[in-house]
C-alpha cells in the first residue's frame, strides 16, 4: 500500500478545528455529568427540607445536622463550575495558537501525507515526521475524517474524501487498532 495525500493551507483550519472539537468532547461530557450530579444532590437535600440524618451505631442512635448532600451537591457545582472556566480558557488559548499557525503558513502552506505499509509520513515546510504503524493505537472514524491516535494526545487526520473507495478500505484493513 502507498497512498499520497496533498493538503493546501486552506483546508487545515478546518482539520484542526475538527480536531480540538474531538479532543474536548470527553470534557464536555464529564463536566456535564459533575453538574447534573451536584443539581441532583442540592434537589434532594431541598426535597428533604434539609432533615435530621440518624445513624444507628448499635450502642445508640446519634443525631446530626450536617447536610451532606447540600456539602457534596455545591462541591461538584464548583468543580464543574472551575472546569468549565478551565475549559473556555483553553480553548481560546488553542485557537489563538491556531491562528498564529496559520498565518504563519499562509494560503500556500501545503503538506503531504504518506500511507506505506511501514509508516504515515506528514511532510510540510516547516517540519516532516514519520510515525510507524505500531505506534497508533486506536483510530476514529467521524464526519468524513480519519483520526489515527498515538499513545500521547497526537493524531493523523486523513480526510476521507480524498481517498479512493478501495484505497479507504485497504487502510481499514491496515488498521488492527482499537477503533474509539
Amino acid at each position: 500500500m502507498h497512498i499520497t495525500l496533498q493538503y493546501s493551507g486552506s483546508e487545515l483550519p478546518e482539520q484542526h478545528r475538527f480536531l480540538l472539537k474531538e479532543r474536548f468532547r470527553s470534557l464536555k461530557r464529564l463536566i456535564l455529568l459533575l453538574f447534573l450530579a451536584g443539581a441532583g444532590l442540592l434537589i434532594t437535600e431541598i426535597v428533604t427540607r434539609g432533615s435530621y440524618s440518624l445513624i444507628n451505631t448499635g450502642t445508640g442512635k446519634f443525631y446530626f445536622d450536617f447536610h451532606l448532600f447540600f456539602g457534596l451537591g455545591i462541591g461538584l457545582l464548583i468543580t464543574a463550575a472551575y472546569l468549565f472556566l478551565l475549559f473556555r480558557k483553553n480553548k481560546a488559548y488553542f485557537n489563538g495558537q491556531l491562528d498564529r499557525l496559520f498565518r504563519q503558513l499562509g494560503e500556500d502552506g501545503e503538506f503531504t501525507i504518506e500511507l506505506t505499509n511501514q509508516s504515515v509520513s506528514q511532510k510540510s515546510i516547516p517540519y516532516c515526521q514519520k510515525i510507524d504503524w505500531h505506534l497508533f493505537q486506536s483510530y476514529r472514524e467521524s464526519a468524513h475524517w480519519l483520526l489515527l491516535n498515538t499513545a500521547g494526545i497526537y493524531s493523523v487526520m486523513i480526510d476521507t474524501r480524498k481517498l479512493e473507495p478501495a484505497d479507504h478500505a485497504a487502510l481499514l484493513a491496515r488498521l488492527n487498532l482499537r477503533k474509539m
